[in-house]
């Protein structure tokens, strides 16, 4: 236990002081080289990615993490009885479980990423007790949204199943592993909240270690409920639910290990003024409303895919739980983005965010490209994962890579300009009216028609949902040129 704690504490402390001398470089306008020349663009930049870059790959590694868990989650679900038509329910049950979670983890992303935003700013002004006082904020929130979530899974589990699902198998297996894996949402929302803190002050190191010890246990516990013992669903949601509490005390440990524990104090966490609940809630709110209109769509258009006919749903699922992996390195650099770019607007430093802005736009973009590759190359391997499931399944998943894949780059860049350029600005309003328009004026009512109504292929459905993101990404990409999203929080 001391070794792993000198690993934390050497790991953080490294990677803060390598992040803070080259962000100084950045932010001195004057800094000189030992030759008494001064610094080149050429030079600034470099020191700038090497800045961003050590922040962000953390970061996304750490979520690359938890996406392999959703993939090993989904390849042993997929085998936890020797029926393909039982396998099929159950991939079916853990992911309308998960999306109808999803609507609730959204909101505390939403919580977090205005509180990072602040956080990050406070931070870059030595306004420690702010720091504390945005976390406790943000804490009290979270748990709040995250009491009314278990509430409703623990009472309403099956009422929600019969509304997703017109499947009377899957409403009798999917209520019972949504009821237990509800719960889980109370440790979570107090781990995401902790980690954003951290990242606005630039950790990252300690957190991915502690994330792939919580993925490890998780996908042990599960290998033995499922290979092991033989035991169902509701062992793999028990086994969710003890990583996520693990990873919560883990969380918390970090704080002492890097010697932060002044932030989660409870007289600082508590000390909130009404001023910032004013200027938070100003920001939070338009950002709350973004993530319920995306989750909440994203929802209708799982509902729309179960009523296309059996293998479609799981199809979907498997796809995206390998879709997760890969845009793991798109919240990286969009949680990366945020923070570089929220302290560069908290000192006032509008050109340089606007230019620094444009360099990591591009970044997404080429990430996007790759991960897009990446993509394509596991179409054959299909197949030989996901054996146990139907060959109409198969294929539906093999033609939705193709599609996906090819378009990738769109989602990168889309999820850098929500996650990192228009919220360090607190720009939320117009990304929420953004995304609202986008998905609920025309997504949904073109899948609605070509998948529910007419039953048109998937591969073609899909694709109205490659359309919302690419007209998406059009708007914003205009919003970011006319500079309207720069501001500084904090004053």
């Amino acid at each position: 236990m001391n070794t792993t704690d000198e690993l934390l504490a050497s790991e953080a402390s490294s990677l803060d002081d390598t992040l803070d001398t080259s962000c100084n470089n950045l932010q001195e306008q004057n800094n000189l080289q030992p030759n008494g020349q001064h610094n080149t663009p050429v030079k600034k930049d470099r020191s700038f990615l090497v800045a961003f870059f050590l922040l962000a790959i953390p970061i996304a590694l750490q979520n690359v993490v938890f996406s392999l868990l959703n993939i090993a989650d989904t390849f042993m679900v997929s085998r936890i009885s020797g029926y393909a038509h039982i396998n099929e329910l159950s991939v079916e049950a853990v992911a309308l479980s998960n999306r109808y979670l999803f609507i609730n983890q959204v909101m505390l992303f939403a919580l977090n990423g205005v509180c990072a935003v602040f956080a990050a700013q406070y931070f870059v002004k030595g306004e420690r007790k702010n720091v504390a006082m945005a976390l406790g904020f943000a804490l009290l929130c979270a748990l709040v949204i995250s009491a009314i979530g278990v509430t409703i899974t623990s009472f309403f589990s099956y009422q929600i199943f019969g509304v997703l699902s017109d499947n009377a198998e899957l409403r009798e297996i999917g209520p019972q592993f949504l009821f237990i894996v509800g719960f889980s949402v109370i440790p979570f929302s107090i781990s995401i909240m902790l980690n954003g803190v951290l990242r606005s002050m630039k950790y990252a190191a300690p957190q991915l270690i502690c994330s792939i010890i919580t993925v490890l246990v998780n996908i042990t516990l599960n290998a033995i409920f499922i290979f092991g013992l033989g035991l169902g669903l509701k062992w793999i949601a028990l086994g969710t639910l003890f990583s996520r509490t693990l990873e919560a005390l883990m969380f918390i440990g970090i704080y002492f290990i890097t010697k932060n524990a002044d932030l989660i104090n409870p007289k600082n966490l508590l000390r909130i003024t009404r001023d910032y609940i004013r200027r938070y809630t100003r920001i939070t709110l338009p950002a709350l409303g973004n993530e319920i209109a995306w989750s909440v769509g994203l929802t209708i258009y799982f509902f729309i895919f179960a009523s296309m006919g059996d293998g479609v749903l799981a199809a979907v699922a498997i796809m995206q739980s390998m879709e997760t992996l890969l845009v793991s390195m798109f919240i990286g650099v969009g949680a990366a983005s945020s923070v570089v770019l929220s302290q560069l607007l908290g000192a006032r430093k509008y050109d340089e965010a606007y230019d620094k802005a444009r360099r990591v736009l591009f970044v997404a973009f080429i990430v996007g490209l790759v991960s897009g590759a990446v993509m394509l190359l596991t179409i054959p391997l299909v197949p030989i994962f996901f054996s146990e499931i139907t060959p109409e399944a198969t294929r539906f998943v093999q033609h939705l890579l193709a599609l996906r894949g090819s378009t990738f780059f769109i989602k990168a860049i889309n999820f850098t300009l929500f996650m990192g350029v228009m919220r360090s600005g607190g720009d939320t309003v117009f990304t929420m009216i953004t995304e609202g328009l986008t998905i609920w004026t025309l997504a949904i009512p073109l899948l609605f028609v070509l998948g529910f109504w007419l039953g048109l292929p998937i591969v073609v459905v899909y694709a109205i949902v490659i359309f919302e993101e690419l007209t998406k990404m059009t708007v914003l990409l205009l919003r970011y040129r006319s500079k309207r999203w720069m501001r500084t929080l904090t004053n």
